[in-house]
C-alpha cells in the first residue's frame, strides 16, 4: 500500500488528511510533532519513510518555505509534492515557481485532495 508523508503542524489538519488517505487505501506517515522541520531534517525522514508522495504546508512566511520546497525538490527530485498553503498568490510570484508543483488552497475540497494525490502515486516515477 503506498504511504503519503503529510507534513503539517495542525494536528486537526493532519487527522483530516490521515482519514481521508485511509478511506482510499493509501497510508500515511506523519511529521512528529507540531513544528515545521528543517530541510535536513525534512529530508532525513522522507528518506527514511519512502513516502510515494508528500503534502507539505506552506505556512507563512511564504518566501521561506517556498525556497524550502525549492531546495526539498534539488535534494530529493524523484519525490512528488503537493503544497498546501493559505495564500497560492503568495507563493504565485516567487522564484523557481514554474507551476510544476500542485498547490491546493486551504480550506481545501477532499476530494480535490485526494484526485491530487492519487495523481502523483500513479505517476511516480519508480
Amino acid at each position: 500500500m503506498p504511504c503519503v508523508a503529510l507534513i503539517d503542524p495542525d494536528a486537526a489538519v493532519v487527522a483530516l488528511l490521515q482519514e481521508a488517505l485511509d478511506g482510499v487505501g493509501l497510508c500515511s506517515v506523519c511529521w512528529p510533532g507540531n513544528t515545521v522541520p528543517s530541510l535536513d531534517a525534512l529530508c532525513a525522514f522522507l528518506t527514511d519513510q519512502t513516502p510515494a508522495a508528500v503534502l507539505l504546508d506552506v505556512p507563512p512566511p511564504y518566501a521561506l518555505h517556498w525556497q524550502r520546497c525549492c531546495l526539498l525538490q534539488q535534494r530529493l527530485p524523484e519525490l512528488p509534492l503537493l503544497l498546501l498553503t493559505t495564500d497560492p498568490t503568495a507563493l504565485a510570484d516567487l522564484p523557481g515557481n514554474d507551476g510544476r508543483v500542485p498547490i491546493l488552497t486551504k480550506p481545501f475540497d477532499i476530494e480535490t485532495l485526494l484526485a491530487a494525490v492519487q495523481q502523483l502515486v500513479r505517476t511516480r516515477p519508480t
